[in-house]
């Protein structure tokens, strides 16, 4: 099922940072996608997963602007914003909650604010 990601989603998640983690986590895995022209569709989180594994440093880098602009905004719209967690930019979160959304918990590759 594919959905846009403007589309309001129901959250049961708490509105936590592990929340946002477990949010993440469900809408990846209810999207489908590919990394490239000419792959064929599959899972979201199987194509994110791949795409970190591959290239665990700078896997976003090509994506901040565009799709990780769009993340994001879909974390602010359901209630994971700065003002609702009590955190400063999510710039500082959002690479690292999407790497343990697909890694597992406590599982990330860039570091989070202490």
């Amino acid at each position: 099922m594919n959905r846009k990601i403007t589309e309001p989603w129901e959250v049961s998640q708490d509105k936590t940072k592990d929340g946002a983690v477990l949010f993440l986590r469900n809408w990846l895995s209810q999207q489908t996608g590919k990394e490239k022209d000419g792959d064929p569709e599959r899972p979201l989180i199987e194509v994110v997963t791949e795409m970190i594994k591959n290239n665990n440093n700078e896997w976003w880098l090509g994506h901040h602007f565009g799709w990780g602009m769009s993340m994001r905004n879909l974390l602010r719209e359901n209630g994971f914003g700065e003002q609702d967690l009590n955190i400063g930019n999510l710039d500082d979160y959002y690479i690292a909650w999407i790497e343990q959304a697909c890694l597992g918990d406590g599982h990330h590759y860039h570091k989070l604010p202490a």
